[in-house]
């Protein structure tokens, strides 16, 4: 599944975040009530299935300078649905036909999946702009139990190309990550290529 849905979220911009978390949230759900699978999220915006890659979510937006809030969201969901084994990009990557069993064929799971996230998608967005507030924390406390980040070793590359490596300890109400560092140093990421190093 090659997805992109255009958003238009009467929300301040700084929800941006959040509305990645929604999406990655309502992949889980498409994929274990379709599929049986229980996904495990990266930080922010990455699917696993038992420490393999199998959708990324990618979201750009549009901000209205003078108002602060969200012109449009833009979010982009790739699935691995049935790719074999070898045209995957890396062994690190897996796709549902690899690890389900009793799926449907790939044109009917396509747009059972697809269908599945824009209505999920649909009613997130009506709640969002009904209260970002309580939308926010309501992200958040979805994303904690299948957060396959933290409590693990991991390391942080940040787009000046600088690194921090540490332990991922918890999900902020603002969708960022709190690592501490091999010092015992608390840092707060916000934006950054987040991975998870072996244990």
């Amino acid at each position: 599944v090659y997805l992109s849905v255009l958003l238009r979220p009467a929300v301040p911009a700084a929800s941006a975040q959040t509305a990645t978390i929604g999406a990655a949230v309502a992949v889980c759900r498409a994929v274990q009530e379709l599929c049986g699978l229980e996904l495990g999220i990266k930080w922010v915006n990455d699917l696993y299935y038992q420490g393999k890659k199998v959708c990324g979510i990618l979201t750009e937006a549009g901000t209205d300078l003078e108002s602060g809030r969200l012109e449009w969201l833009v979010v982009g969901i790739g699935l691995n649905l049935t790719v074999p084994e070898d045209h995957l990009p890396t062994d690190k990557a897996t796709s549902l036909q690899l690890v389900a069993h009793g799926l449907p064929d790939s044109m009917t799971l396509r747009d059972m999946i697809a269908a599945h996230l824009v209505d999920g998608l649909r009613s997130r967005l009506a709640d969002f702009e009904a209260d970002p507030h309580r939308e926010a924390t309501r992200a958040m406390e979805e994303m904690r139990p299948v957060c396959w980040t933290l409590d693990k070793p991991c390391e942080a590359h940040f787009v000046d190309g600088t690194t921090l490596r540490g332990t991922a300890l918890e999900l902020n109400p603002d969708a960022s990550l709190t690592i501490r560092d091999d010092n015992g140093n608390l840092h707060t990421v916000h934006t950054a290529d987040v991975g998870v190093l072996p244990q």
